[in-house]
């Protein structure tokens, strides 16, 4: 291609003067001069050529610098996390960048191209200052070429604290009722007791041998262990760890080798046994009844070898096939005693996690309904993908249904799920990669418990996201009058619902429950948005019915 004798040079629609074309020592070098812009950032470069070619460079000149991605975009009030800012027109020489977090300067480590693309895209990386807790704070990128300001974007953690325990911890459960944690060390043969009221660990609660999961029952009265190596489910009062039951669970004519390995409480009254063999595929389950002490095998096992977990009230529990192709999924309904709804989604698993009321759950990235059909997949860029530490085990659905939280080696994502968006990144943990259930929350979302390499840590967000979960009942009157629930997170006295382009009086429940009467609706599909009082907005929709 040849520019002489005519040709072209745009910078996103604006045309550039061509200074001078030399063949002689770059083929086809070009000397432009860009033209004045009123838009900033990023802007494709297209030449055209007399013989009728054009050619695009995308993004390949930038006004001014342009952030587009932090990660992670949020660290512990004390800062120190390393921060890799993605956009352009960053440029190489860090002596002409800084940049400012909360109007804190951050200390600039370097800048350089994003490897293997043809996007001009910079990473800069820096050290994040300290910070006020709790708060949502600016962040501002300065170069010799102008300012580039994401407002609120980067949140401090309201609190970090670090509680070192010496320990091989597995799991850890968060009792709501005593409001205290329970940390799993299967070496140790016992359970850490902490105490969130005093925050001290208390005397440690023995188990059996091999202890390999453990399950609190939906009232909260017995902890329940079960015990590979001597085929044991030990039940334990919290309230008086000595007040225990030790019911013996091994199967009979057991020449597979099966062990019991996970537990799953109903509300029923009832404790899914579920058994395991290290050289046999497929699995035996059972159910313990709490009363009677007495075993029943179910030859409605819904697959072999099952991950499962209860909802917080036990009415539903969840069954998913752990590594295999065929990928079988299945709800169980303690009312009816019946497994309903199964399916196969022929994709292997790793780990998955339910919502507390059982509306959704999410098996790896696939997110279910409470039918188990597909509602959405959780997805990242991939720049943030490539710039984000590995995932941990113990990924968890917040109470009210619309967050995912996805641990990290150092930090957390928050997703929202319904639309398996990332809200959220947090930097600042250190947690264990060795852990099965690593996080478990309270129920508001707000405290992340966590299992870390020195013993426990305990985060505390600067506000939960807003975010709907579900609406129950999904239907309601054409002419109004429904009394309605929205289940979700973030809310507050001041939080808003709108129904179908209508604002509707919301009665405040708690931080993940409100209620309000319908208003006349049009029959079909109705649209549910929750404003809070910082603008912030969140929808739903086809999320209600109207007939």
């Amino acid at each position: 291609m040849n520019f002489v004798g005519g040709g072209a040079v745009a910078f996103g629609t604006k045309p550039a003067p061509i200074a001078s074309v030399n063949s002689s020592l770059i083929p086809n070098q070009i000397q432009t001069v860009a033209p004045n812009s009123s838009v900033r950032g990023p802007v494709n470069i297209v030449s055209s050529f007399p013989n009728g070619w054009t050619t695009l460079a995308p993004m390949a000149f930038s006004y001014g610098p342009h952030i587009q991605y932090v990660v992670p975009s949020g660290d512990r009030p004390s800062g120190g996390s390393q921060i890799t800012i993605l956009g352009y027109g960053f440029g190489s020489d860090t002596s002409h960048i800084s940049v400012k977090i909360g109007g804190q300067a951050a200390e600039v480590l370097n800048s350089q191209p994003f490897a293997l693309l043809h996007f001009p895209i910079y990473t800069l990386t820096v050290k994040a200052p300290p910070g006020g807790a709790g708060s949502a704070a600016d962040l501002v990128v300065s170069t010799s070429t102008g300012d580039f300001t994401l407002p609120g974007v980067f949140h401090y953690w309201q609190d970090v604290q670090v509680f070192p325990i010496a320990g091989n911890f597995t799991e850890i459960l968060h009792d709501s009722n005593r409001n205290q944690l329970y940390l799993l060390d299967p070496t140790a043969r016992h359970i850490q007791v902490f105490s969130l009221n005093t925050q001290q660990f208390l005397v440690p609660i023995a188990t059996g041998a091999s202890p390999r999961s453990m399950v609190l029952t939906p009232d909260g009265s017995r902890l329940a262990i079960a015990n590979v190596d001597d085929n044991t489910v030990w039940l334990i009062d919290p309230s008086n760890s000595q007040n225990r039951t030790v019911v013996n669970v091994a199967l009979p004519n057991n020449t597979a080798g099966y062990q019991p390995t996970i537990l799953a409480p109903t509300s029923t009254g009832k404790l899914f046994v579920h058994y395991l063999a290290n050289n046999t595929t497929g699995g035996v389950l059972q159910t313990l009844d709490l009363r009677s002490l007495a075993l029943t095998l179910r030859a409605d096992n819904p697959c072999g070898g099952c991950i499962i977990e209860s909802t917080a009230d036990g009415t539903k529990v969840f069954f998913a096939e752990n590594g295999a192709s065929s990928g079988f999924v299945s709800i169980y309904d303690s009312g009816t005693d019946t497994f309903t709804f199964t399916r196969e989604l022929q994709s292997y698993l790793t780990e998955f996690a339910p919502g507390p009321d059982g509306n959704r759950w999410v098996r790896n990235f696939n997110l279910l309904d409470a039918t188990n059909a597909i509602e959405s997949v959780t997805s990242i860029p991939d720049l943030i993908a490539l710039n984000s530490p590995n995932a941990v085990f113990g990924q968890r659905v917040q109470s009210g249904g619309g967050l995912l939280y996805l641990p990290l080696v150092n930090g957390l994502h928050i997703y929202d799920l319904p639309h398996g968006r990332l809200l959220r990144m947090y930097g600042g943990l250190s947690l264990s990669t060795t852990a099965l259930h690593t996080i478990s929350l309270d129920d508001s979302g707000q405290y992340i418990y966590a299992i870390s390499p020195t013993g426990l840590q305990i985060a505390t967000l600067d506000s939960v996201p807003l975010s709907i979960g579900h609406i129950s009942p999904t239907s309601a009157a054409a002419g109004g009058g429904t009394t309605l629930t929205v289940r979700g997170s973030g809310f507050t006295s001041a939080t808003q619902v709108v129904v179908g382009g209508a604002t509707v009086a919301a009665q405040f429940v708690d931080s993940n429950t409100l209620r309000f009467i319908s208003p006349p609706l049009p029959p079909g599909n109705v649209r549910v948005t929750v404003k809070d009082s910082s603008g912030n907005q969140v929808d739903l929709d086809a999320a209600l019915t109207s007939n």
